[in-house]
């Protein structure tokens, strides 16, 4: 299942090399993008990026789904 993060690089919360970094290094096929300038909450700050990210991930899932359905 295609799957996703989209991580603020400035996120005081949660430290992009404990927590965003090795999960994607554990993930086989992960879409990891680091949004620089950004911190914890990105949908508030950028929505639009934050959407389409989540798209992309949907658009993906439901491509290999319809790939693996008998027709």
């Amino acid at each position: 299942m295609p799957s996703g993060i989209l991580f603020g690089a400035r996120d005081r919360v949660l430290g992009i090399d404990v927590h965003g970094r090795p999960v994607a290094d554990r993930i086989r096929g992960l879409d990891f993008e680091r949004v620089e300038g950004l911190g914890h909450m990105p949908q508030f700050i950028e929505p639009e990026r934050v959407t389409a990210f989540i798209k992309r991930i949907g658009e993906r899932a439901f491509a290999v789904s319809s790939l693996s359905v008998p027709a």
